[in-house]
This record gives C-alpha cells, structure tokens and sequence, in this order.
C-alpha cells in the first residue's frame, strides 16, 4: 500500500455520538438534531445492532401505523451496517457507499467503534484530494497530508 494512498482515518469523524436501541424515533431524531448529525450507531446492551439514519426515521413515521414516539431505534435501525478499518483505502470505502447507496459506514478497530465515515466525509475527502493536486502540480516537491490543508482555500 502506497503511503500517499488517502485512507479513511484521514477523514472519518472520530469518536462519533451512539444511540441506545431503547429509545424512540422521536428521541433519535431529537439528539440528531442537536447534534447535526443524520446518522446514529445503535447499541443494545453494549453490542452494535445496526444504524439508523434521519431517512430511516422519515420513512418509518410516514408508515401507517408506526409511532415514532413508541418504535424504536432497534426496531427501525438497518441492520449489519457496512463496516470498515480505519486503514480501509478511501477509494474502497467510497465505492461501497456508492455500491450500496449507504449514507455512512462506522469505522471499528479490534471491535470497538472509532469514528463513522459519512457521505459528507467523503465531499470532503474530494475537496481534500482536489485541493492536494492542484498544490502538488505547482510545487511538485510539496508533501501533503489531510490535516495540513487550509479547510476553505482562497479562490
């Protein structure tokens, strides 16, 4: 593995915010909203279950029948989400989201969840490898990382 190769550690969103399986929709949709997040692990009793994600949430609450207030994140979360190393090469991880139409990916190393990777990571992995180029194509010696990128480049 070339040591320029972009891996999804570079742009996964550490440490990301996880959601008890006994809570309500409405409770999810709640914290993601205060969180400005779309899409939530969810653990029962210490073990992941699956994600849900706002989409899932709106689908579920348009459905005859379903309370948000009483359904639940384990009842209305997607189970075996897609799950990926830290050291996953970018272009993988994207390609399965693509594949899949997946909106994230939790990120797990030795079994325990390290960060998720979101569609919204991956727009900015592209702005990331758009902006490297271009700085290696006028200064060809430059080395670049994720972290030593301006995060909006003067035009």
């Amino acid at each position: 593995m070339s040591s320029d190769l972009p891996l999804v550690r570079q742009f996964m969103t550490p440490n990301p915010a996880i959601l008890d399986g006994g809570l309500s929709l409405m409770d999810a949709l709640t914290r993601m909203f205060q969180l400005h997040i779309r899409h939530l692990p969810v653990y029962v009793g210490g073990h992941l279950v699956g994600i849900l994600s706002d989409r899932d949430i709106g689908h579920l609450s348009a459905m005859l029948g379903v309370d948000p207030e009483k359904f639940t994140a384990e009842q209305g979360c997607s189970p075996n989400p897609y799950v990926c190393s830290p050291d996953t090469p970018l272009a993988q991880a994207v390609q399965v989201l693509l594949d899949h139409k997946f909106g994230a990916a939790l990120v797990m190393e030795n079994g325990e969840l390290v960060g998720m990777f979101t569609v919204i990571d991956a727009l900015q992995a592209l702005v990331a490898l758009l902006w490297r180029d271009q700085t290696q194509a006028a200064d060809p010696g430059h080395t670049w990382t994720a972290s030593t990128l301006p995060s909006h480049p003067s035009t």
